[in-house]
Parts: C-alpha cells; structure tokens; sequence
C-alpha cells in the first residue's frame, strides 16, 4: 500500500517534467548567432587549410614544403618572395625544432599561426635582433621536452600550428631558394597527431548555414583560442550548437544565418579594416585582439595571416567608386615625399589578383608584382606612377606596369615588407587609383 502511495506522486511527476525534459531550448537572440557564426569562421577557414594541405597536398607533419620560386598558382600569392609551408605538431614530450641559416641583405621571416589564424610565434630579423638565426625549438606550453643545449624554446598554445617561411626573391632568385632551402624542421620525438575534426565543406561563395555548428564542441575544442575574451563567443557558439539540434530552432537559426549573419560577414570582407582612398587595410595576424569579426572577414577574403611587420593594403574599387576592371586602364601616383619606399624599411610590391579566385592573373610576361624587384622608374619631379592595365600603356616605363586581363574583375594588394609605424597603423594609405578610360 504504501509503495503504491508514493509511486502515484511519482508517476505525476514524471508526466509534469516529462515535457519540459525534451522540450527545445530556446533559441539565442539574432545578435548572439551572428556574432557565434562570425566567430565560427576563422577556425573553419583554418581547419579547411589543414585538410586541404595534409590530405590533399600531402603535406608531412613537422616537414617543410619548399614552392617552386616560379609558383604563383597559390590563393594570395607574394610572388616577390619564395615561399616555405609546413603544419608541425607537438605534445607534452616532443617538439619541433626549426633550424634557421644566416641571411644578409634581404628579408626574410618565419611565422607559426594557430588554429584561429592568429601569430603564436615569430622568428625575424625584428624579432630576434641580436641573433636571429641558429635552432629554435617550438614547444606546447607546458611541454617537459628536453631540449639541446643552445636551442631557443618558443611555447605555442595548441597541439597544432601553421608555419610559414617567407625570404624576399630579390635580384638574385637562386640566391633566395638556396636559402629557403636551408631551413629545416624536424621533431625531437613522435608526437601523438590527433585526426582533424570533421568541418563541413564550404567556398567564399558558398558558406555553410547552421550545419556549421552540428560538430562545435569537436571544434572548438580542438585548438584553443588566444585572442582576448573569447570564452563569451564560445559560449555562444555551444548554445547555438544546442538549439540547432531541434527541428523548430534549426530552421530559425538557418534563416538569421543566411538573411544576417552571412550578409554581414561577406560585407567585411568586401572592405576589411579602415578605407581610405578607396584602400582598405588588412590587420596583421594576431593584431586584432577582440575584433574576431576582423579575423573572419581576413579569412575569407583569402588573405593569409601575417606577422606585424607586413603592412597589407587592398583596393577593389577605384577612386570613383566602380569595381576595378580590366576593361579600363588605371594609374597610382605617389607624391615625391609620400613613395611606398618610406614605409618599407626592406621591400614593397604591388600585386593584381583575380577577384573571383584570389589568385595572380595569368599574362605573358610572367609580371605578376612590380615595386622593388621591377626597379619602377620616377618622373622628373621624384613622384612614381604605377600604370595598372592590360595593355602597356605608351608613356609606361617597363618596371611601372602591372599587367591585367581585359574585361576580368580584379583587386589590388600592397604590401609594405619591415613596414613603418605608420604603415602597420593604417595611416599609409595609397593615393587613389585614377581610371583613365
């Protein structure tokens, strides 16, 4: 009797909580899910590089990849450099270390980048002053890997890094690949590679919808974020997550993605940073502190993180406004006492890529940048004018052409190589470029 007694409040109670057990959450506010998928983004962009590299280029963990000098094919290529890439990983017991010649004469850096597209590590001329090259040793923080004597220990927060290698072409090409080739990787034991966890397949023309949150905790998880005051987006991010895993709340969250979040996010990118003279400046990787809106559009608009001492400045538009086209022609003058060479204490290039594709335009002289290495030639009065076109216009020095395609959509990227205060601050805008027909 009494076992019968207790079992019917009970049972009540389980059909009152029965409901309320399975009922979905509610979804987040509008302004939470844009800001969780903006966030979202930079890690995605980050984890697709890395199945792109390992599985489809085949890129050995804790190896360097050596491009050809003559490989432009690249998404946001410097062709004024040569390029070195590897993806190294570390544990409690194993690091990688990095092995890095002398170089006089030209410039040169090694940059780590994490999963979020932030600088976790530098090693430069800027960086490391008084000895910049010898063996340096890139370590999980909180690694109790023993090191050999002389090797400089660099601490990186993830079990996963992007490196880049990056020496300036200059006159002498194979001077430049020997040297790349001097660099070397190589892990102090075997670390444990954990398998990349799984990201949905998206282009910058086609983002994902709210399928981007179905494996979050995995991702999230799977490197840790550095930037300053993340952990209120990655909460976000989770309660997201959690609703989208109900029939009702998904479709709701699929429709603030796509009318919203996705709108906004391809709109920074369209203009990343401030404008000025229709240029927009790109923050360097790891600069942009708590602006993980900025991190995103730079990840999709294709620009590969770099470290502070690039300065990068890019234009879509010309100076009246119209979408940059190879139809027309285009010139960028800059006045005697404003040239691109004061703010490059080592190098600058001026660079055309497709719009669509983000990568050099095909032309055949094989010019894909001009600055330094073309030696662009003055006017009479010390200015310097830039001549961007498809066809070589008559009053164009050879070193001052930037060749183009006729009738293809492109933009520009300038780049400022040991930039100047001003530069990597944004107040060295490029004067604007003035269509000529």
């Amino acid at each position: 009797m009494t076992r019968r007694l207790l079992a019917a409040p009970c049972a009540a109670l389980a059909l009152l909580l029965a409901p309320r057990a399975f009922a979905a959450p509610a979804v987040p506010p509008d302004g939470d899910v844009v800001q969780a998928y903006q966030y979202l983004v930079a890690r995605l962009v980050s984890l697709q590089q890395e199945q792109q590299d390992v599985q489809a280029a085949g890129m050995r963990w804790n190896e360097l990849a050596h491009r050809p000098a003559d490989d432009v094919a690249a998404l946001d290529p410097e062709p004024e450099l040569v390029v070195s890439d590897a993806w190294i990983a570390v544990d409690a017991k194993s690091c990688t270390t990095l092995e890095v010649p002398r170089i006089d004469g030209r410039w040169w850096s090694v940059q780590a980048v994490n999963g979020w597209g932030d600088t976790v590590a530098l090693v430069s001329r800027r960086a490391f002053p008084k000895e910049p090259h010898g063996r340096f040793a890139l370590c999980a923080k909180g690694a109790s890997a023993a090191l050999p004597a002389g090797v400089r220990r660099l601490d990186v927060p993830g079990a996963k890094t992007r490196v880049r290698v990056r020496i300036e072409r200059g006159a002498d090409a194979a001077e430049a690949v020997r040297l790349q080739q001097a660099f070397r990787l190589a892990a102090t034991g075997a670390p444990r590679i954990a398998p990349a966890p799984r990201a949905v397949p998206f282009t910058s023309d086609a983002l994902p919808g709210v399928e981007a949150f179905d494996d979050f905790d995995p991702l999230l998880a799977s490197d840790p974020d550095v930037a300053p005051g993340m952990e209120a987006l990655q909460q976000k991010v989770r309660a997201v997550g959690v609703a989208a895993r109900y029939p009702k709340p998904r479709e709701r969250l699929e429709h603030v993605i796509r009318t919203q979040a996705i709108p906004q996010l391809l709109e920074a990118a369209r203009a990343i940073g401030p404008v000025a003279n229709g240029w927009s400046r790109a923050g360097a990787s790891g600069s942009d502190g708590a602006d993980f809106g900025a991190r995103s559009a730079r990840a999709l608009a294709g620009i590969r993180p770099s470290p502070d001492e690039i300065a990068l400045y890019r234009a879509t538009r010309d100076a009246g406004g119209a979408p940059l086209d190879g139809a027309h022609r285009y010139t960028l003058t800059f006045r005697k006492d404003a040239l691109p060479a004061a703010h490059a204490s080592d190098l600058w290039s001026l660079v055309a890529l497709d719009a669509a594709t983000r990568r050099v335009i095909p032309n055949a002289l094989g010019r894909y940048a001009i600055g330094d290495a073309s030696a662009p030639t003055p006017g009479d009065d010390g200015s310097l004018t830039l001549w961007v076109a498809a066809t070589a216009p008559p009053d164009a020095p050879p070193g001052n052409w930037l060749p183009t395609l006729p009738g293809q959509p492109f933009e520009l990227r300038l780049r400022f190589y040991g930039a100047s205060p001003d530069a990597r601050a944004g107040r060295a805008s490029p004067p604007p470029l003035v269509r000529l027909e």
